[in-house]
């Protein structure tokens, strides 16, 4: 036998209560689901642009730090052991990556032979490395013991990165200067959505 509680202020049992009046919803409906999904959905339209801009960004900037701690690195082993030292691009290319090599006296060149201090594999991709040293394409860069970089003339040496993702091309310069000192940039000085 099932027992009905009556309620003291109306006298209606609670089976009566509970058919009069549903209980209270939980959960959501579908169309608030809906346009949360729309919403969501709109947001990530916007961010992963940005996202890709910023991956790109980082892309090229962590390459050009790598870049500019192997020079000062090149730059204090000269200082160190009293040797040249050299950094030179893998295979004369320097989108296949560079090494960190002594500079072989005898032969009065910079060998990428062992001892190799460091090496760095290839660009990331859609990246490119340009190089000039007053205005001529260069292979190597030699830091000579006093820190000054080991040139007939005196002259900035200047590294060109760019990569292009999202019709955006993202551009960092790397600045050695005769004294041996090394320093990047953003580079603004070119405009345009692609890398040449």
């Amino acid at each position: 036998m099932q027992r009905k509680l009556a309620d003291s202020r109306t006298g209606e049992t609670a089976t009566a209560r509970s058919r009069a009046r549903p209980c209270a919803m939980r959960g959501f409906t579908l169309l608030e689901l809906m346009v949360t999904l729309v919403v969501g959905a709109i947001l990530l339209a916007v961010a992963v642009p940005d996202f890709r801009r910023f991956l790109s960004k980082n892309d090229i900037t962590q390459t050009a730090n790598a870049l500019v701690g192997d020079l000062q690195f090149a730059r204090a082993q000269a200082s160190v052991t009293g040797l040249p030292v050299c950094v030179v691009a893998n295979g004369g290319v320097w989108a296949q990556g560079w090494s960190v090599t002594s500079y072989d006296i005898p032969t009065a060149a910079c060998v990428i032979a062992p001892p190799v201090l460091r090496t760095r594999g290839t660009l990331p991709v859609n990246a490119t490395l340009s190089t000039d040293q007053a205005g001529n394409p260069i292979a190597e860069i030699i830091f000579a013991p006093t820190g000054n970089v080991q040139l007939a003339a005196p002259a900035n040496t200047n590294f060109h990165f760019c990569k292009t993702a999202d019709s955006q091309a993202q551009r960092v310069l790397v600045l050695v200067i005769a004294a041996g000192t090394t320093s990047s940039y953003r580079d603004t000085s070119v405009a345009g959505p692609t890398c040449p």
